[in-house]
Order: structure tokens, then C-alpha cells, then sequence
């Protein structure tokens, strides 16, 4: 699994944009500080709850939001709309309530889908009206 640096910046920028995330196996995450696990500071691995309980991760961890995982946030908060439009080196992304509630429109532009799609969720979390 690839995150590119714009991507985990991103990620950074959610984290401190206060989003609440539980952790499921087969969320990635980045290693930012030692744990008990032999995992190294830096290294990118993915949860597993039979390896440790999520709770003692939290503080050590920078939990990198897969697609789907983004996707269905965005749908609890009842964004189910989007566009999405990609080619070599860029990415747009637009999501919105539903086909008739056009606002509001959290618009993505990055190299990535997922980056896109990052930007998306820290304008998302950092909107009061996306509290669940």
C-alpha cells in the first residue's frame, strides 16, 4: 500500500483537524512513535486487532483513511454525491449532499485521488454543519 508525502501530509491535517477515527482491520497507519510492536518509526502497516488493541495506538500512530473508509465517513454525514475525475498527475474531486441539496460542495484537487479526496475530509471535519 502506497501513500504518497502529500498524502500523509494530508493525513497530519485531519489529525489535527480533530477527526475521530476508529481503527478496523486493514486500516493503514503510519508510525510515528515506538510501540510494542516490532514496527520501526516511519514505516507504513496495517491494523490488526489480534496484534494490539487500537486504543493503545492512538497517540503513537497517524491513521491513513482508506478510499472506501473516506468514502463511507463522508456518506454518514450524508455527502452521497460526487464526481470524480482523474488522469496522470491530478485529481478533481467534488462531493455533495444529494442531486437535489447542491450545499454544500466540498471540492479536492491534488496528484492523487486519495489526496483529493483528503482534502475533501479536513474541509469536512473542519465544518461545524459535519458533526454527526
Amino acid at each position: 500500500m502506497h501513500f504518497d508525502p502529500e498524502t500523509i501530509d494530508l493525513a497530519r491535517q485531519l489529525h489535527l483537524s480533530g477527526l475521530d477515527w476508529q481503527p478496523e482491520d486493514g486500516d493503514p497507519f503510519l508510525v510515528t512513535a515506538e510501540l510494542p510492536l516490532d514496527l520501526p518509526v516511519g514505516r507504513i502497516a496495517v491494523f490488526h486487532s489480534a496484534w494490539i488493541d487500537g486504543e493503545a495506538l492512538v497517540d503513537r500512530v497517524l491513521w491513513l483513511p482508506t478510499w472506501d473508509r473516506a468514502r463511507a465517513w463522508l456518506a454518514e454525514r450524508g455527502f452521497h454525491q460526487m464526481t470524480h475525475y482523474s488522469e496522470l498527475g491530478k485529481a478533481d474531486i467534488k462531493v455533495w449532499p444529494t442531486r437535489e441539496n447542491m450545499s454544500p460542495v466540498y471540492a479536492g484537487h491534488a496528484q492523487s485521488s486519495l489526496a483529493a479526496l483528503f482534502q475533501i475530509l479536513v474541509q469536512a471535519v473542519r465544518d461545524a454543519s459535519c458533526e454527526p
